[in-house]
């Protein structure tokens, strides 16, 4: 009984959904026309790489079941030798 639980309890987990739009400058090369669109991960590491992964496309949100957890875009500067500063 225990194992039936367990099998049920991992293979419902929610999915890791990002909410995303195409970069205003690359639009002409984007598929989605620019507008808002959204993609599954089985997990959060996952999106992370795939929203690095692919710069002509802004994140907007993270999604994780009931939890939506609101994206920030930040550059680097390269000249910065610290770029972690406290707010």
């Amino acid at each position: 009984m225990l194992a039936i639980i367990l099998f049920f309890l991992l293979s419902h987990r929610e999915p890791w959904v990002l909410e995303y739009h195409c970069e205003g400058s690359s639009q002409d090369f984007c598929s989605d026309g620019g507008h808002e669109a959204e993609r599954s991960f089985p997990s959060k590491q996952e999106a992370i790489d795939w929203i690095q992964g692919n710069y002509i496309y802004w994140p907007d949100a993270l999604r994780h079941g009931d939890v939506r957890m609101t994206c920030v875009v930040t550059y680097l500067d390269d000249d910065d030798p610290d770029p972690i500063t406290p707010p």
